[in-house]
């Protein structure tokens, strides 16, 4: 059975008319249920938000991936 790769799941939001926002931040939660909380920096793109936060966390062995949900 092949190893799994480590994967980040962003999970994101749209307004009511359908447009896509950009966040403010991220949250994701460990399976101990400790929250972490990653705020976008002043000048800083959604992408380099978004690698930031996978930086932010370890996975934790035996899982395959962390789910962030934004921030607004």
């Amino acid at each position: 059975m092949p190893t799994l790769e480590p994967r980040c799941f962003f999970i994101r939001f749209v307004s009511p008319n359908c447009t896509p926002t950009e966040p403010l931040g991220y949250t994701s939660f460990d399976q101990h249920g400790k929250e972490t909380s990653i705020t976008r920096l002043a000048g800083e793109s959604a992408d380099e938000l978004r690698i930031r936060a996978k930086e932010s966390v370890s996975i934790p062995e035996g899982n395959n991936g962390v789910i962030f949900f934004e921030v607004h």
